[in-house]
């Protein structure tokens, strides 16, 4: 009987370890998406170096490649970023012989050709659409941290058959109706090494491959574009992306 008594209290022991390991588990992955952000977002600097940034300005070449590998299209920009006091947002670059430019203010966007100002709804809407997404692709890790975003952890996975990853996926309230599937990808340091995104059935990789660091926080410098098949083996080199700051601390 006490040998049966013990093994009985052994069994229920076993068993309790278990389902608390399960839940302590569950509990670690249902946390773990915004707190793997989080340590990003140290990583890159920290909150602190974040809020403290006043300015930030930088040259953007975008390089388009065919499916042959030959070049597309290239482009360059100008972003300036004004932080504070307040935010203002400057983004230039020429299309032939036509100089663009769009400003934002967080309430009014303003697209101009030729210092003449392109009126529109239409426009305007790609004008705040370039700007948005201007700020929400340089600022990452940062970004990713939104009261409208619901961040889930995803397990593990290599990125570039050699890089181990955490995976975090991102969804927005207001992007309910919207079948991209955006995932973040970070190495055992924290930073932020890639990104991907299934749209219209294809599976875009965007891999952040240097970084450069400006007044404590690391941001980009150079990403490359891969259109990847579902096992994420690289098909076509679709555009490269160098980010290279002005210092204007000098």
């Amino acid at each position: 009987m006490l040998r049966r008594g013990l093994l009985c209290h052994f069994k229920v022991t076993l068993v309790l370890m278990c389902l608390m390991s399960f839940l302590g588990c569950s509990n670690i992955t249902s946390e773990s998406g915004e707190d793997l952000v989080n340590n990003s977002i140290e990583a890159h600097g920290g909150h602190g170096a974040f809020q403290e940034l006043a300015s930030v300005s930088f040259t953007k070449a975008t390089r388009l490649y065919k499916e042959d590998g030959t070049l597309e299209s290239e482009t360059f920009q100008e972003q300036s970023f004004t932080l504070l006091p307040e935010y203002f947002l400057v983004i230039k670059w020429r299309d032939g012989n036509d100089e663009h430019q769009i400003t934002y203010d967080r309430k009014h966007v303003i697209k101009l050709v030729n210092n003449v100002n392109v009126e529109g709804e239409v426009a305007a809407q790609i004008a705040l659409k370039l700007a948005l997404s201007a700020e929400y692709v340089f600022f990452q890790p940062f970004k990713l941290i939104d009261k409208n975003g619901k961040l889930s952890y995803q397990g593990k996975q290599k990125v570039g058959d050699s890089i181990e990853t955490s995976v975090v996926a991102i969804k927005y309230e207001d992007d309910s109706q919207s079948p991209d599937a955006w995932r973040y990808y970070f190495d055992t340091n924290y930073r932020l090494v890639a990104a991907s995104v299934e749209h219209n059935d294809r599976i875009s990789l965007i891999e952040n491959l240097d970084f450069q660091r400006y007044k404590g926080i690391l941001f980009n410098k150079v990403r490359k574009s891969y259109f990847v098949d579902s096992a994420f083996q690289k098909k076509q080199l679709r555009a490269e992306y160098r980010y290279d700051i002005i210092d204007t601390r000098q």
